[in-house]
């Protein structure tokens, strides 16, 4: 578990430097007594968001041959190598009409923290991309998920990237599946993505693309949201009911206790009931505490055990302060509040990476093993497994969310530093 040379890392090592950051906070002799207030000195001095122009300009500057900082290297160099390569892919500038100049077009890709994934497919075929560069742009660039499998579009891209086909082609194979007719029969919307994946594999020419593509075309209101993520998601999500059941029933149980323990002590010297009536009673206290069960967890359940055990709520125990810094923006968004939790639930959202992750390192907090390095890489292990099932790529150290979780894994109290860690956020903000 040795940190990388930090000599020989460059700006373009993001994975290496964020798991240098990650190691030389949990290696240090106080981290144990210190867990929170290093974690969160890392977050805040140390830890930055990754913007997607970070990651163009990291690809432009490999793929030319640059030499020096990428950070150095002025803005219009950039763009003209941009311009360039998109002149000789003969690529247009947007997939629609556009009345924008190449050179504000080239100038707004470079300075934007995201852009959409139809950007990323541009740039894709604009660049000379392949499968894995693309993909790697959508997985760390954006953060999201990996091409879709479940989308036609999304699919006629990955086939073009993967036979090095131009911008031209894939509008032709696009144009043949659009004219396409409707087969009325939406079976494969519902298959998991690995098994689709797979079968998509297979394809090795433009007639048997279109033969595949014609099971998507379906009559449908809108398209449904991965299974294979969906079903990791309550997988997890039962696991953690039966955690959060679990632990609130220990709660009834303390609380039982203190009440036992008060009735003795004021019926202690009372003759008005007897030894047997005494100890009666107090069996009925304790056969009367609350067990909970999973199914009686709900979204608010978790918007308390999950994320937001430290942040302060209003009466009704809806969340009323959120940090406000680069970083705690950035985790603010993938709180587990009762209304995301709601909207998972009903489908009314796709399940996303962070949902996964956050569920799945509950799980592991929770787990009794004295080794947390040991249970850290359990936890990066299986993470790994459940991202790459559901095609978002593995867990990314480069991303503070992810790094934090990891960090926050190696405490001797996983979710209590992980609370800590927020409360110290809202500190800072009211200061």
């Amino acid at each position: 578990m040795s940190n990388p040379d930090e000599s020989i890392l460059t700006p373009l090592d993001f994975t290496r430097r964020a798991e240098d950051q990650l190691y030389s906070v949990v290696d240090q002799e106080s981290f144990l007594d210190q867990d929170a207030d290093l974690i969160y000195e890392s977050l805040k001095t140390k830890t930055r968001l990754i913007p997607f122009c970070d990651h163009l300009k990291r690809y432009v500057f490999r793929k030319a041959g640059l030499a020096g900082d990428y950070q150095d290297i002025d803005m219009k160099v950039y763009q003209q190598i941009i311009s360039d390569a998109f002149s000789e892919s003969a690529t247009p500038k947007a997939f629609t009409e556009t009345t924008a100049k190449m050179g504000a077009l080239t100038k707004n890709w470079l300075t934007r923290a995201a852009v959409s994934r139809q950007t990323v497919f541009l740039l894709g075929f604009g660049l000379g991309m392949g499968v894995d560069d693309v993909a790697d742009f959508l997985m760390k660039g954006l953060r999201e998920h990996s091409f879709n499998f479940k989308d036609p579009m999304e699919i006629i891209c990955w086939y073009c990237f993967k036979h090095g086909y131009s911008f031209a082609k894939m509008q032709l194979l696009r144009q043949r599946y659009e004219s396409m007719s409707l087969t009325g029969d939406s079976a494969i919307y519902y298959e998991r993505t690995r098994a689709v994946y797979q079968r998509v594999e297979l394809v090795k020419s433009d007639d048997a693309l279109m033969d595949y593509l014609v099971q998507f075309k379906v009559d449908r209101s809108k398209g449904l949201h991965s299974v294979t993520a969906q079903r990791w998601f309550d997988d997890l999500y039962w696991q953690c009911c039966a955690i959060i059941a679990q632990q609130k029933t220990i709660l009834e149980e303390e609380k039982t206790e203190q009440a036992v323990e008060t009735y003795r002590t004021r019926v202690k010297n009372s003759s008005k009931y007897s030894e047997e009536e005494k100890q009666a009673h107090v069996a009925d206290m304790r056969r009367e505490a609350k067990r909970w069960t999973a199914e009686e967890i709900g979204g608010a359940d978790f918007e308390t055990y999950l994320c937001t055990i430290a942040l302060k709520t209003d009466t009704a125990g809806k969340v009323i302060d959120a940090p406000v810094d680069h970083i705690a923006k950035e985790f603010d968004i993938k709180r587990f509040t009762r209304q995301h939790v709601f909207d998972l639930l009903k489908d009314r959202t796709p399940v996303n990476r962070y949902d996964l992750l956050t569920l799945l390192f509950f799980v592991h907090a929770h787990k009794e093993d004295a080794d947390r390095r040991r249970q850290l890489f359990e936890f990066w292990q299986q993470a790994d497994e459940m991202l790459l099932d559901c095609s978002m790529g593995e867990l990314y150290t480069a991303n503070p969310y992810e790094c934090f979780l990891l960090m926050c894994m190696v405490s001797e109290g996983p979710t209590a530093t992980f609370a800590d860690v927020w409360q110290k956020m809202i500190e800072d903000k009211n200061e």
